[in-house]
């Protein structure tokens, strides 16, 4: 219990609060079945959040917080935290980069599924853009195991999409390709944008998401800048160790090693 303890304070913590209220919701829905959080109760589905009676605001945070049933229950949280950990300690500077990240891309999210898609479980999304920033930063020369597969690692967000095409449907794959277009939105407005044309940065943290944090002192010590280059990032901490890849089937301590991480499936 005190390992866990120590973990959880050692925990990045917009990482920790959402992969942690993703399980609990995810757990108790599906799990032990409790009424008030029922799956229908919580995924997205615009006529219930705009219904002028009784509005279900609660639903734009939700969907983003309850996975599919089953193994589900367990991967999803445990590959949301990895790759959200892995963004919020080596491809930003502060912990308000990342909320402002995944704000954004929740925001695209679930304008491509209210107007074409109509998706309705939304972190699977969240969690392939989280996967795409981070791969799209990392040196071209990285690669990751998959099984038994091994490729380069800006393959990485595609072959998720790929295994949840096999186990799923072409709808949630189609979902989880939403997850792509916001991020790669997201690193277009920060970084291919300002650095290669020359326009302005329309996406920045305000202050007093920083102090949410209490974030001080030289944020350099934290990573990589938001928006950085892939070949600026190889060079920061997410290069290195990482560079050779790493296995699906980490040995103990993975949950606190922030390295590479893998999709076992939806």
């Amino acid at each position: 219990m005190s390992d866990f303890a120590a973990f959880l304070g050692q925990a990045p913590p917009v990482s920790r609060v959402f992969a942690g209220l993703t399980f609990l919701l995810s757990f108790s829905a599906h799990v032990l079945r409790i009424q008030a959080v029922h799956p229908y109760y919580l995924t997205w589905y615009a006529p219930m959040v705009f219904n002028t009676t009784r509005p279900e605001v609660w639903r734009i945070v939700t969907s983003f917080m309850i996975s599919r049933p089953g193994m589900s229950v367990l991967l999803t949280p445990f590959f949301l935290y990895k790759y959200c950990s892995d963004c919020e300690t080596k491809k930003f500077l502060r912990s308000g980069d990342l909320l402002v990240f995944v704000l954004f891309c929740g925001f695209v999210i679930l304008l491509l599924n209210t107007f074409i898609l109509q998706g309705m479980l939304l972190c699977s999304a969240m969690t392939i853009a989280l996967a795409y920033y981070w791969t799209a930063l990392e040196s071209k020369d990285n690669s990751v195991n998959f099984f038994i597969v091994r490729f380069p690692v800006k393959y990485l967000p595609w072959v998720m999409i790929f295994v949840t095409l096999v186990a799923e449907d072409v709808g949630s794959a189609l979902v989880e390709g939403t997850g792509i277009i916001a991020a790669h939105l997201y690193l277009f407005l920060t970084n291919i944008w300002p650095r290669v044309a020359g326009g302005r940065h329309v996406i920045y943290t305000p202050q007093w998401v920083y102090r949410l944090f209490e974030e001080h002192g030289d944020p350099a010590a934290r990573g990589i800048r938001a928006g950085a280059s892939p070949s600026v990032a190889a060079t920061g901490p997410a290069g290195g160790a990482g560079a050779t890849g790493r296995s699906a089937f980490a040995p103990s301590g993975t949950w606190t090693h922030r390295g590479q991480g893998h999709r076992l499936g939806s």
